[in-house]
Order: C-alpha cells, then sequence, then structure tokens
C-alpha cells in the first residue's frame, strides 16, 4: 500500500506541466537583499541614460561647450612690435639710432563667423552622436534584460525538471523495491537526475553571466540585478520610421555638415593679412621720424588650396558615409521586420503545434511507466525531448522581443517609448 501511494504521488508531480512558471522576486541560488528588479522598460531606460557609451559620449560636451565659447574672437590676431637698435657712425662719432614700430593684422576673411559656424557644428554633431549612443546602449539594456529573462526561464524550467527527474528517482527505486522494475532502471533515474542537476549548474552559469551584461549595459557595475516580469510577445504596432530620423543616420548628417564647414575654416586659416600701424624712428644725427605703416599681401598664390583639398575629401567621405548608413539603416529595418514576423510565426508554431504533443506523450509515458507498461528509457527519451522543445519555445519568444525591439531601434523609435 506504502509503494503505492508512492507511486500514486510521484505520477502527480510528473504529470505537472513543466512549463508552469510563477512570479518571483529572486533566485534562492542569486537571494540578495540589494537585487536591483527591473522591468524592460526601466532597463531601456537607465542604459539610454547610464550606458557605458553613453557616458563617454557625454564626456566630450564640456569641452564642446567651451569650443563654442572660445569661438568668434574679438581679435583673430595678435598684434607686434617690431624694435631696431644700433649705432650710426657719422664724421667719426657714434650715436645710437632706434626704430621701433607697432602694427595690427588683419585676416582677410571671416575667421570669427567660420570659427562659429564650426563650433555650432561640432556642437551639434556631439548632441547627434550622444543621441545614437543613447540609443545603442538601450538596445543593449534590452538584449541584456531579455537575456537575463531568457537564462531565468531556462534555469526555471531546469529546476523543475530537476524536480521531476528526483521524482522519478523515487518511482523506480519504489518499483524495483516491490519487484515491478529491474536495478537497471533505478541506475537510469539517477543518471537522468545527475544530468538533470548538472544542466541546472550550466543554467546557473548562463544566469550570473546575463546578469553581469545588463548591470555594466545600465551602468550600474558589481550590483545585483535581476527582471521583473517574464518573456512576452509583444503586441503588433505599427512602426513610423519613415517619418522619423535614424539618430545613427542624424549623427552621420551631422558629421557630414561638420566636415562641410571645415573646409571653409581650412581656407581662413592660411588667409592672407592685411597689417597697418605706426612707426617711430630716431636716427643717429637726432633726427625723429612718426610714419604709418600698412602691409599688403599679393594674391599670387592660393597657399590654402592643399588644405582646403584635404578638407574637402573628408567632407565628401563624411557625406558617404551618412548616405551609406541611410542606406544601411533602411536594409536593416526591412530585415529587422521580417526578422519580427518570422521569429512570431516560429515561436507560434512551436508553442501551438511542437510542444503540446510531447507533453502529452510524457504524460503518457509516466503513466505507462507507472503501471509497469514500459521501461524507464522510454520516459528518459521523452523528458530529453521535452525539455530540449520547452527550451526552444521560450529561446523563440526571447527571438521575437528581441526582433521587436531591433525593429524599434531602427525605426527610431527606442527611446521616444521607453520600451519595445
Amino acid at each position: 500500500m506504502a509503494v503505492r501511494h508512492l507511486v500514486s504521488w510521484c505520477l502527480l508531480l510528473l504529470a505537472q506541466p513543466a512549463f508552469a512558471h510563477e512570479d518571483h522576486e529572486s533566485h534562492p541560488i542569486h537571494a540578495h537583499a540589494d537585487t536591483l528588479l527591473l522591468d524592460l522598460a526601466q532597463a531601456i531606460a537607465l542604459g539610454a541614460n547610464n550606458g557605458p557609451e553613453v557616458i563617454k559620449s557625454k564626456a566630450t560636451h564640456a569641452a564642446g561647450r567651451d569650443l563654442e565659447a572660445a569661438a568668434s574672437p574679438f581679435m583673430t590676431q595678435l598684434p607686434y612690435i617690431q624694435t631696431q637698435l644700433g649705432p650710426r657712425l657719422s664724421r667719426g662719432a657714434l650715436s645710437p639710432e632706434v626704430i621701433v614700430g607697432v602694427n595690427q593684422p588683419f585676416t582677410l576673411g571671416d575667421t570669427a563667423g567660420v570659427q562659429k559656424r564650426v563650433a555650432r557644428a561640432t556642437s551639434q554633431t556631439l548632441t547627434a552622436t550622444t543621441r545614437s549612443a543613447e540609443l545603442s546602449a538601450a538596445r543593449r539594456a534590452a538584449d541584456a534584460w531579455i537575456t537575463l529573462a531568457l537564462a531565468d526561464r531556462t534555469l526555471k524550467l531546469r529546476r523543475e525538471f530537476a524536480e521531476q527527474a528526483k521524482a522519478l528517482v523515487a518511482l523506480a527505486r519504489a518499483r524495483v523495491t516491490a519487484g515491478e522494475a529491474e536495478p537497471v532502471e533505478l541506475a537510469l533515474a539517477e543518471s537522468e537526475l545527475a544530468d538533470a542537476h548538472s544542466l541546472v549548474i550550466d543554467a546557473e552559469g548562463l544566469h550570473y553571466t546575463a546578469e553581469l551584461e545588463l548591470s555594466y549595459a545600465i551602468g550600474a557595475p558589481r550590483t545585483h540585478v535581476d527582471v521583473r516580469g517574464e518573456l512576452t510577445q509583444p503586441p503588433p504596432a505599427p512602426i513610423a520610421g519613415a517619418a522619423t530620423l535614424h539618430p545613427d543616420v542624424e549623427a552621420a548628417e551631422r558629421r557630414a555638415a561638420l566636415a562641410l564647414n571645415q573646409v571653409a575654416y581650412a581656407k581662413v586659416q592660411q588667409a592672407p593679412t592685411l597689417a597697418v600701424g605706426i612707426q617711430y624712428q630716431r636716427e643717429g644725427t637726432g633726427d625723429q621720424i612718426l610714419t604709418a605703416v600698412a602691409t599688403i599681401p599679393l594674391p599670387v598664390a592660393s597657399p590654402w588650396e592643399f588644405q582646403m583639398a584635404q578638407q574637402r575629401l573628408a567632407a565628401v567621405d563624411a557625406r558617404a558615409e551618412a548616405n551609406l548608413v541611410r542606406t544601411m539603416t533602411d536594409k536593416q529595418r526591412q530585415g529587422a521586420a521580417h526578422e519580427l514576423d518570422h521569429t512570431r510565426a516560429q515561436y507560434e508554431y512551436l508553442l501551438t503545434t511542437a510542444l503540446p504533443p510531447l507533453r502529452e506523450a510524457h504524460r503518457l509515458a509516466v503513466l505507462r511507466y507507472t503501471h509497469g507498461e514500459t521501461d524507464i528509457s522510454a520516459v528518459s527519451l521523452i523528458r530529453q525531448r521535452l525539455l530540449r522543445t520547452e527550451e526552444r519555445v521560450t529561446e523563440a519568444l526571447a527571438r521575437v522581443q528581441m526582433a521587436d525591439v531591433e525593429l524599434r531601434a531602427l525605426a527610431g523609435e527606442l527611446l521616444k517609448t521607453g520600451r519595445p
């Protein structure tokens, strides 16, 4: 009678669906009092604000503001003074002779205006680059969150299978003790349990790695983090990508505009100067002379052409890069839309077509083994296939969420909504 009750208890435990999942606060082996629980939207927001690439990008903003403050100076050229001092020998006598001149050069070009435009374009480029970094960091944090949620789900799933394997050992032991099965079946069940425990250990390692990645992605290194909630299939939503300028494209366009402004800056750096000033002269004879001085450049060459040609090359390359980024972003957006549809279809197929028969086969195999109609190897084979399929379903759902994040990021909408 005791054996029969034990068999019944094991049967009920084994028949429970392996996909059962309840909300949790933290894993027992990963439990920490200061664990930071995040949902996906929170991970995205923290990544966009505190991600390592965002911090790096924002570090240049202060220097950019200094550049704007230094642009358009009151004097683009410093005045200079010239002196000449020496003796004059006249009729056998030495007397001092002094010449002193003060001159102010003026650049024949709008140096101040060009500097101001370059500084403004630089500031706009830094802002756009930070916006691009925010999107990249948000996407990285979202992927890290989904990976951690996948690791979390995988760990729970494997723990449930380990508990079932433990119950299967108890069932096999009861059958062997009752003389209803060969001792080899107990050995096989114990081997199954050991394999299940090894998979749990592997999942724990994956969970730690995913937790580490998320903590750095949100700018909180060495912080224990875990997911609040679980993987879900995002609802279909229209993507208005055509009306939204992608941050990567905007950053590339700003770099192209900056490079174009720097062509003019290359010219004014080599622009000729006009100098005006006064000169005082005391001759050795005692005579004193005060004259006005003007230094006028002769337009016989263009010494700035090489620097301008260099910068034009950089500007053309920047424009080509912006066009390439725009083209590739559009291509990637189309690919992401297809990937989302594809992953949705795969997930729904596995969930509705592949998984239910295996769950039923597992239930029936356990029932038949309980009644001595089959051996434990049949149960073991089906269990392995069921676990593999359960994990494939979970992985497919994670890919759906990642594809959704990718599409919204490529459409430039991930940062707008703060959610995938």
